[in-house]
């Protein structure tokens, strides 16, 4: 069957051309294709004396044809450019939200602690506590109840002492800054050799304290009632006591450089050696005082009561020769 189509395809060619030229045409195929030879019965169609070797003699209505075989299989192309990246993918979806874990485990309730007690910046505050060591600052101490404590040699700074109970307490040496001791008890407490400075002790009962050497600079005593107290040394430049009653108290010594004491009662107050340069004594009462080398160089004495009074060259206001007013 393969012959017969072969032989058709070689009769429509030579139908085109002459014979010679296809004979021509196929001798001059390459040397790696094989040449076949037959003879072609132009009218049948028919090829005869196939071969490979030489042109065959073929009888009268045939034609002598030759042809090629196909060659071998060519080399491989060389490898084509690299294609291009293809388009990244889309994001997925997000996930769905995981489930709410487990409740954890309840804490153990809080130690209750009694009124007054308090616990804050690592000490316990309550009555008897050694508080020698505390550093406190910047607490709400308000209602503390400190009674029979040790505070000596402790700090507190800025804190808010209003309403506490110090009955009993050993403060000798102690550092209490810019706090608020408004309306507190401190009636018959030693005080001696602490600092107050910028503190605040309106309207507290400081009957009979003693506050020796105290450092009291910008203290507010405002309405405080400070009757017999023993402020003898103690540096008070720039306090307010105004409204203040100091009855019978000590102040020998003191400095009240600038001090506010309008309206104070320092009645019976032994004000021996204290010093008011630039201090305000506006209609204060040191009625039966003691100014005995007290100095009273630039301070305001409008409207001041010196009745009994004992001027500062030692002779009673009133007699001969009594310096108090200049």
């Amino acid at each position: 069957m393969k012959i017969s189509l072969v032989a058709s395809s070689a009769a429509l060619l030579l139908s085109g051309f002459a014979a010679g030229s296809v004979a021509t045409s196929l001798a001059s195929a390459s040397s790696n294709t094989v040449t076949f030879h037959a003879c072609l019965n132009t009218k049948a169609g028919t090829l005869s004396a196939i071969g490979t070797t030489t042109t065959p003699k073929c009888a009268a209505g045939s034609t002598a044809v030759n042809w090629g075989s196909v060659g071998p299989q060519g080399s491989q192309g060389a490898t084509g450019p690299q294609g291009l990246p293809g388009l990244n993918g889309t994001t997925g979806a997000t996930g769905a939200t995981g489930a709410v874990g487990p409740a954890g485990a309840k804490g153990d309730s809080g130690v209750s602690l009694p009124a007054g007690d308090m616990f804050t910046g690592g000490y316990l505050l309550m009555p008897g506590a050694y508080l020698a060591t505390a550093d406190v600052s910047d607490a709400d101490l308000s209602g503390v109840n400190l009674t029979n404590a040790t505070l000596t040699g402790a700090k507190f700074f800025q804190d808010n002492f209003t309403n506490a109970t110090f009955t009993g307490a050993k403060m000798t040496g102690v550092y209490i800054g810019a706090s608020d001791m408004s309306n507190n008890d401190l009636h018959l407490l030693d005080l001696s050799g602490s600092t107050f400075s910028y503190s605040n002790f309106t309207n507290a009962n400081l009957v009979l304290t003693i506050w020796t050497y105290d450092y009291l600079r910008f203290a507010n005593f405002t309405g405080a009632d400070l009757r017999g107290a023993s402020m003898s040394m103690a540096v008070m430049a720039s306090a307010n006591l105004t409204s203040a009653n100091v009855t019978n108290g000590n102040l020998t010594g003191a400095d009240l450089t600038n001090a506010k004491l309008t309206n104070t009662n320092l009645t019976g107050v032994n004000l021996t050696y204290a010093q008011f340069g630039g201090a305000d004594l506006t209609n204060a009462n040191l009625t039966n005082a003691d100014l005995t080398n007290a100095n009273l160089a630039g301070a305001n004495l409008t409207g001041v009561n010196f009745s009994g009074a004992t001027c500062p060259n030692g002779v009673v206001f009133g007699h001969s020769g009594a310096n108090c007013v200049r």
